[in-house]
């Protein structure tokens, strides 16, 4: 555990240095007043930004595609998720998302497994009855609830306690 969380803080400071020495690289010409002078220092510049990005050190996200990522990971544990990806800095907090139902079953102990259209797989951690018939294509709404669990609802039944797979 100590190991990866030791790459991961690497990784994050590599990334986090990519990132500040091709800013810098640009914010070094800008004050220039020469234009020869500026456009060799702008073109250095923008060739390094470049090799960082195909080098792979460095990714360049807008924030849609920011949005879709943090949609993707909704459920997990925040603290699994690397901070350079700038998750938190992108307004707001998800607090819940939308989608269809592809199938539900019955898992461990009768509780329900729910598989959505995005790709998730959601799992019933209470042991409250839930007296629904899911149905694929249904919708489906999941929010987050108190202590970092989460309550799901299929159609207007009641919610369940599930949790992220």
């Amino acid at each position: 555990m100590a190991a990866a969380t030791l790459g991961s803080a690497f990784a994050a400071q590599c990334y986090a240095q990519a990132r500040v020495s091709a800013i810098e690289g640009l914010t070094a010409c800008r004050p220039m007043s020469d234009p020869n002078a500026r456009l060799a220092c702008l073109d250095a510049a923008a060739g390094a930004l470049i090799e960082a990005v195909d080098a792979g050190a460095l990714t360049i996200v807008d924030r849609q595609q920011v949005r879709e990522v943090r949609r993707n990971l909704f459920g997990f544990s925040s603290a699994a998720m690397p901070s350079f990806l700038g998750l938190s800095e992108v307004g707001e907090e998800l607090s819940a998302i939308q989608t269809s139902l592809m199938r539900a079953t019955r898992g461990d102990g009768g509780r329900w497994v729910f598989q959505l259209s995005d790709g998730s797989e959601w799992r019933q951690v209470d042991n409250e009855p839930a007296h629904i018939r899911p149905q694929g294509g249904d919708e489906v709404r999941v929010r987050r609830a108190a202590f970092g669990s989460y309550f799901l609802n299929v159609g207007d039944a009641r919610a369940i306690r599930v949790k992220r797979q």
